[in-house]
């Protein structure tokens, strides 16, 4: 040891950009000002994740370290936000490099007692030794420590060397590292040279064990909570069975005070502590030898591998990667398909790829990093028919792996998601001269912000004023904000008749003469669109012109998969034309045009050339005039409209004889429907064919024993298993009111029931936290005692209204 000469880190030399001048570079400019390829991260999001592991980490009993190498400690900042967020608090960090941890110190962490206490995160090398001390020289005198990670005797041994050849009586406090299965680092505690090494290290003038820490690598093949869960508590047996070993041979060593008790049980990666919850907590019926301490690293910023294992939505990923589009290239890939050239390669992005495939994903777009040189990567689409790219486009990029993308930049861009009050002000005032003039009510920001002048809005709601206003805002907002192109993914429209300025019968009488706003070409990545009228109806032929041809060019826009409209009468059939993308349509308290049902022939010519659309759901509360006439636009052979793939179908029926017409739906979607909710139990319904149906819902609000005798009489079940939900009042349960004829025939139907969950709604007179405990009680009574197979294998649940 003593032979070895040891150099250490010099940070001193550390080229860190100088912050103070790329803020006076960048600060304010667009980010398609930003040379590309740039890192983005939003710190809104960042904060919040944060927050939530904070939060973890408490609900499952466990102090937090946090894992600095994702970003590397370049932003100090984001440090903070890792260690410390309103109530919630820790100062311990793990580390991949002594320059992330001389960073720490160098921006006052330490100083400021923000970090006390840092642990090395690999096995220690004989030539770190010397930095490491260095290090905890330096730090301790604000009483923080260094600790250190160990796995093979040879490093008890050159420890002991430096310690001796130091001339200090000073005891480096280590982790066991343990070997969970996957190779990478660690010892088995099933291994013949676990006992041997504790017993060196219990003995060693020169080390404390501070506890047993494994990282949960493999976590990240999990597709669930509980598959996460699963990996969690083998860490935490992986961990607590090695302390277990330990404890009676530190018992019986006579250097047992120089040791920590308890151990410290430190488990985690970014999965498995997602799935560290008061749940996942109670699961565990080990009897623990230590306290437990939970370890991740990933989870501020977050990636493609992390949304795979469906413990995150993308939505709270921090991170993006800016490129150019550099070339294009028509029909040059697979099929004929199209090609693009950006200008973040294996640098930008990183090789890392994961189970979704590809690069790295383009926000907003159908597109994928698939191929990659140093310098550039190809973008292929990835369904047909997607946008063309053009040549000096700005792409957002979400990687595979967010911790190797960000070790890849020098500086990293920092945006603000959450809403200032002061931007705020600034919209209006460019919107609005006075009061009287002020007509946009909500701008809702939800997603990555773009520009430190200015948010994206991935969903935007107008209101509460009349439609012609709110259209015309809408053009404002997007002609003056053109960062917004090409980036909102939802628009509400919403207009409260109560609430305008003066009762408006014909728009087109108003003051307003409002222009037909094309604004379809800055939402062409919109995948919903929302028009409510509350408090009242409006007529389609008491819109303006202008507005109507606004509304047909947004539902237009071959991106827009969902549609919901509201209190719109007289809706034209051809306004669903030319919407092959649209999955979903919901449609409450709407009529459609009368003259289009009496030339059914003429409005069937005028969408002769629109592309077939194929809905994946259905959701309808219309009187009886209406839905007939919907069922026999959708029915018609020649009809553009489609519901042969519906997967999923509400229908709320006013009368008996709507059933025949849901009955006629029905057969139309029969091979593919797996989901369906009622919302009335009067009339005669046949549900036999429906072969992949899977769950049925019930909103009834009516009483138990009006469902159970329409289930005897009323509705024919399929004869395979499904799973029932039934929506009921309160007050209708009381077992001693039903006859038991009607609960016995109804019983017999429904045999074929996997699962039974009846939801009571509270009743006119009650609030939903008064739905009574014996409410529970009596429907129970009135359902398990007689269903045995389903109360004995917890197949029946009774949930208050959520």
């Amino acid at each position: 040891m003593s032979s070895l000469t040891q150099t250490k880190t010099p940070y001193q030399f550390n080229n860190l950009s100088q912050k103070d001048a790329l803020c006076k570079e960048f600060v304010g400019k667009p980010l398609e000002a930003l040379r590309t390829p740039a890192m983005v991260i939003d710190r809104s999001l960042f904060k919040k994740n944060c927050v939530r592991m904070l939060q973890n980490a408490q609900d499952w009993g466990a102090s937090l370290r946090s894992h600095l190498k994702t970003h590397k400690v370049m932003t100090v900042e984001g440090t903070r936000l890792q260690l410390v967020e309103g109530e919630h608090s820790t100062n311990a960090v793990v580390v991949s490099t002594l320059m992330e941890a001389w960073q720490v110190v160098e921006g006052g962490l330490v100083k400021e007692g923000i970090v006390k206490d840092i642990l090395y995160g690999l096995p220690v090398a004989v030539n770190k030794v010397a930095d490491l001390s260095d290090l905890w020289d330096h730090i301790a005198k604000d009483g923080a420590t260094v600790r250190l990670m160990v796995d093979n005797p040879e490093q008890i041994h050159f420890i002991e060397e430096f310690e001796k050849a130091r001339g200090s009586a000073r005891k480096w406090s280590v982790f066991v590292k343990i070997d969970g299965g996957q190779r990478r680092a660690g010892m088995t505690s099933d291994s013949p040279r676990f006992v041997p090494f504790l017993k060196s290290l219990f003995e060693s003038p020169a080390i404390s064990v501070y506890g047993f820490y494994i990282h949960a690598g493999n976590a990240y093949a999990s597709t669930s909570a509980s598959q996460a869960a699963s990996f969690l508590s083998s860490e935490v047996h992986a961990v607590n069975d090695a302390a277990a070993i330990a404890l009676p041979l530190l018992a019986a060593s006579s250097n047992a005070a120089a040791h920590n008790q308890p151990f410290v049980l430190s488990v985690g990666s970014t999965p498995t502590a997602h799935a560290a919850t008061a749940e996942s907590r109670a699961a565990l019926s080990t009897l623990l030898h230590g306290k437990l301490e939970l370890h991740a690293g990933n989870y501020p910023m977050l990636d493609l591998q992390q949304v795979h294992t469906s413990l995150v939505s993308s939505d709270r990923i921090a991170q993006r990667v800016i490129a150019t589009v550099v070339s294009y290239y028509p029909e040059r890939g697979a099929n004929g398909g199209d090609e693009a050239m950006c200008d973040a390669g294996c640098i930008a992005m990183s090789k890392d790829t994961g189970p979704s495939g590809g690069y790295g994903d383009i926000i907003g777009k159908p597109w994928q990093l698939t191929r990659m040189s140093q310098e550039h990567g190809i973008l292929t689409p990835t369904e047909a028919g997607a946008p063309k790219l053009q040549c000096g486009d700005m792409v957002e990029i979400v990687g595979q792996h967010a911790c190797l993308i960000a070790a890849a930049y020098p500086w990293y861009y920092i945006v603000e998601d959450a809403l200032p009050q002061e931007l705020f002000d600034h919209i209006i005032a460019q919107l609005a001269d006075d009061l009287d003039s002020l007509r946009t009510c909500a701008l809702v920001s939800s997603s990555f912000l773009h520009t430190a002048r200015g948010h994206l809005f991935s969903n935007i709601k107008v209101g509460p004023l009349d439609l012609e206003h709110s259209i015309e805002d809408l053009s404002e907002i997007l002609t003056r904000f053109p960062y917004l192109t090409g980036r909102v993914r939802s628009l509400h429209l919403w207009d409260h008749i109560m609430r305008r300025y003066s009762w408006i019968e014909d728009s087109r009488s108003s003051a307003v003469a409002p222009r037909v706003a094309d604004f379809s070409g800055m939402l062409v990545s919109l995948k919903r669109f929302v028009i409510t009228i509350e408090a009242g109806f409006v007529h389609w032929a008491n819109i303006s012109k202008p507005l109507r041809k606004s509304i047909r060019l947004v539902v237009a826009i071959p991106t827009l998969t969902s549609v919901e409209l509201n209190g719109l009468y007289g809706l034209p059939f051809t306004l669903f034309a030319n919407c092959s993308a649209l999955k979903s349509v919901k449609l409450k308290w709407v009529s459609f045009d009368e003259r289009d049902n009496l030339d059914f022939a003429a409005t069937l010519a005028a969408c002769m050339n629109s592309p077939v659309t194929q809905l994946t759901h259905l959701d309808i509360e219309l009187d009886t005039r209406v839905l007939q006439l919907l069922a026999r636009w959708i029915l018609h052979p020649e009809s553009p409209l489609k519901i042969t793939r519906l997967s999923s179908f509400v229908v709320s029926v006013d009368a008996r004889s709507d059933y025949v017409v849901v009955q006629s739906l029905l057969a139309e979607c029969k091979p593919t429907l797996e989901r369906l909710q009622l919302k009335n139990t009067e009339g005669v319904l046949h549900l036999g064919e429906l072969t992949k149906l899977r769950t049925l819902c019930m909103d009834t609000g009516a009483s138990l024993e009006a469902l159970l005798r329409w289930i005897s009489n009323g509705i024919r079940l399929p004869s395979h298993a499904i799973n029932l939900v039934v929506n009921l009042s309160s007050d209708s349960c009381d077992p001693d009111k039903l006859q038991v004829a009607a609960v016995d025939a109804a019983l017999v139907k429904l045999r074929s029931i996997e699962s039974v969950t009846l939801v009571l709604l509270p009743t006119k007179s009650q609030s939903e936290s008064q739905v009574r405990e014996r409410d529970y009680i009596d429907v129970t009574t009135a359902f398990a005692h007689r269903m045995p197979l389903l109360a004995g294998t917890g197949g029946l649940q009774v949930l208050r209204s959520p």
